[in-house]
């Protein structure tokens, strides 16, 4: 799966013996994610000149048997130009527009601090019943770090919703139940994703006996009384929630510094975790829709063709506490408890 470009002719003895990059291993582990499709990423999307004008923006994504998105930023200004519904038109191929607002994670430095500028194109992307993605966090550095996600429902979300109401929203990654109750109350066309690790942690795993910055994420874990909320939502059965694992590896000496990187890295283990949540709360029967039936559908997307086999063991799931990546090392994502849920793509 691209793991090595060069395997060396001669047999190898021990694991581990080639090296590699982090780029292709986490590329061959969301291979297994997303049911065998290999996404071709892409390091460089935009260039600028020293006055700060992009010369070079590459927001269209050639994705390799997978499913082209486009990335919007500051430069998509209001001054857009569509043509009618049809196959000639670009548009059409894009199956979801991603939104971060500016400085909320890592690698979000090129987001866009005041949406309403491109509600032009929010309003095209509408008549195209394209979802937008949303990063749900204010970049409002005043607002505390708790409390930036349900800040984030009334000072942008509710705008959205008023000026384009026919607009698709998936607000991704949530976390608190303030964004569970919108996401409720709202019309069919708004939905939510949720990470296997916000089933699990609360802001408490982040501080147990001193800093765990494997722990650290955006949005970052909150209460209790917000976890217990997002998980019910996720094992309820409701179509509007579902599975986002937003797996994001990063080498141990980028997070265990005096100022670490946000990102958990679960794509080993997330789908085992997530049905282990599922059992653990009476609610197996739940688990495809939550895993591969409510996302497709919101998307208007087939549904995968191939079959995922899950299996409960009698003996915990031995899983490596880091991988090696070259000569750097990432950890996995280790809640504290063991994992007895396997799964297999069948053929």
């Amino acid at each position: 799966m691209g793991v090595y470009d060069n395997v060396p002719e001669l047999l190898s003895v021990s694991l581990g013996s080639n090296e590699t990059t982090l780029l292709k291993i986490t590329n061959a582990y969301c291979t297994f994610v997303n049911g065998g499709k290999k996404i071709s990423p892409h390091l460089i999307t935009r260039i600028q000149d020293r006055r700060g004008k992009t010369i070079y923006n590459f927001d269209a994504i050639n994705i390799t048997l997978g499913l082209p998105y486009l990335r919007i930023s500051p430069d998509h200004g209001p001054n857009v130009k569509m043509i009618g519904k049809n196959k000639s038109n670009p548009l059409s191929l894009i199956k979801a527009i991603k939104f971060y607002p500016q400085g909320v994670t890592t690698n979000s430095s090129g987001g866009i601090k005041n949406l309403s500028k491109i509600y032009n194109l929010l309003e095209k992307i509408a008549d195209f019943g394209i979802p937008l993605l949303i990063h749900g966090e204010t970049s409002n550095t005043e607002i505390d770090i708790y409390d930036r996600e349900a800040y984030f429902l009334e000072e942008t979300v509710l705008g959205i919703r008023k000026n384009i109401p026919n607009l698709k929203i998936v607000l991704e990654h949530i976390t608190t139940k303030e964004s569970v109750d919108y996401v409720l109350e709202s019309k069919k066309n708004v939905a939510a994703t949720v990470t296997a690790h916000h089933l699990i942690i609360n802001r408490n795993h982040i501080f147990d006996g001193g800093i765990r910055p494997h722990f650290y994420c955006r949005p970052i874990a909150k209460r209790e009384e917000h976890r217990i909320a997002v998980r019910a939502a996720a094992t309820s059965g409701n179509s509007k929630f579902f599975l986002g694992t937003d797996s994001a590896p990063h080498f141990d000496h980028n997070k265990e510094n005096s100022c670490g990187c946000a990102g958990v890295f679960s794509s080993p283990n997330a789908l085992g975790y997530v049905a282990q949540v599922f059992e653990e709360d009476s609610c197996i029967n739940n688990l495809e829709n939550f895993i591969s039936i409510n996302g497709a559908k919101f998307y208007n997307l087939p549904l995968n063709s191939s079959l995922t086999q899950f299996r409960k063991l009698k003996e915990a799931i031995k899983y490596p506490e880091k991988i090696k990546v070259g000569k750097n090392m990432i950890t996995l994502f280790n809640p504290g408890y063991p994992l007895y849920w396997e799964n297999e793509i069948l053929a």
